[in-house]
């Protein structure tokens, strides 16, 4: 209950198995369609280990939503492929899809009107070899998705209208 009056009317959405899910409020859903406000990264704790995690703050209409998933995913691959051909001054739609190997597994579309945005060439994560063991290697991914973040906070903090100063009040 804390949490409901702490995030006020805000619809919290994360990632998980192919779609956007409030587990409390029992929805499932394949997208959400708002005006993208802010793009941040939270740290949060899963198992017991620090990992970061994006949330994609919206509104639509009077409704606010967060959208939130994990940095180091392919959804987050996904998200910042298309992300940067987003224009920020109109409403997009951001979606999920699931994988046909994994249902765990998450992929990010996105449109804009009728008008599905195409992914851009970044650096993706690669598999490299520890010991026996292959693991996925998201370092060069981490330093463009960081970059894109910087760059779309400055933008999006131009869309905000300006305080006169001049204002006796």
């Amino acid at each position: 209950m804390g949490m409901e009056n702490y995030s006020g009317n805000t619809l919290w959405l994360s990632v998980s198995c192919g779609k956007l899910t409030n587990k409390k409020k029992d929805i499932h859903c394949n997208a959400y369609t708002g005006t993208i406000k802010k793009i941040e990264v939270k740290k949060d704790e899963y198992e017991g280990k620090e990992i970061e995690k994006v949330v994609v703050s919206l509104k639509d209409g009077e409704e606010n939503a967060k959208i939130q998933f994990t940095l180091e995913s392919w959804y987050s691959v996904g998200f910042f492929q298309r992300i940067t051909s987003v224009d920020l001054y109109l409403p997009v739609t951001i979606g999920a899809m699931g994988s046909d190997i994994n249902e765990k597994m998450s992929f990010c579309w996105m449109k804009q009107g009728d008008k599905k945005i195409d992914k851009t060439e970044i650096a993706k994560p690669k598999k490299v070899k520890l010991g026996n063991k292959e693991v996925t290697d998201f370092t060069e991914f981490l330093e463009v998705a960081g970059a894109i973040i910087v760059s779309l906070t400055e933008k999006l903090g131009e869309n905000e209208p300006q305080e006169d100063k001049d204002l006796p009040f």
